[in-house]
């Protein structure tokens, strides 16, 4: 515990090129994360779902942690606001038709990704993502689009979790990621359209 506990903040998707510095003196600053779509699956995305003249949001809801979950009443406040001049796309990992239990108007889309090629091929449509500490963040990174992330207030997942190679705000407040409010999130994304 005391050797985790002196580790150097480094991001962690680049800590470990940190281990080569006896060999070389890698600058991981400059090092990128990339993923890239599966063509057959991007395609079947784009025939489902063309793409408007209006740019895509995607939130990402699902979330096992407690600390690091965000209310349904939250995201669906965001998502409501969020719809006047964007369109909304709701993803959840729940294999229930959990659009069903939300209270949101016709217009919104609730995406079926069953695998992550699915999922990947999918975000490749968006403009902008809202999400909190998750995979889907780092699929973001990965495929360079711009992310709002909501964080718990620990300088380790603010240091060694956040974004990489794109554009990012991060929103955290206390201990529980529920504790942020809807106009912070909401502060955060124009602040990121912004940039």
């Amino acid at each position: 515990m005391t050797f985790i506990a002196s580790k150097p903040l480094h991001h962690e998707a680049l800590a470990g090129f940190k281990l080569m510095d006896s060999l070389i003196e890698p600058n991981i600053e400059e090092l990128k994360l990339s993923v890239f779509a599966n063509e057959k699956f991007v395609d079947k995305w784009i025939k489902e779902y063309p793409k408007k003249d209006v740019e895509r949001i995607g939130l990402f809801v699902s979330q096992k942690s407690e600390d690091r979950a965000l209310s349904q009443t939250k995201w669906e406040e965001i998502a409501s606001y969020l719809s006047k001049e964007y369109e909304v796309f709701v993803y959840s990992n729940d294999i229930r038709d959990f659009e069903y239990a939300w209270h949101l108007p016709n217009g919104f889309i609730f995406p079926k990704t069953p695998t992550i090629q699915d999922l990947i091929a999918s975000m490749t449509s968006l403009d902008y993502v809202i999400c909190t500490d998750s995979a889907p963040l780092h699929f973001c990174s990965a495929l360079s689009i711009p992310v709002v992330g909501l964080f718990e207030n620990r300088i380790e997942k603010l240091t060694r979790w956040h974004p990489l190679n794109t554009k990012y705000e991060l929103v955290y407040n206390a201990r529980h990621i529920d504790s942020i409010n809807t106009r912070q999130i909401i502060d955060a994304f124009y602040r990121l359209k912004n940039k």
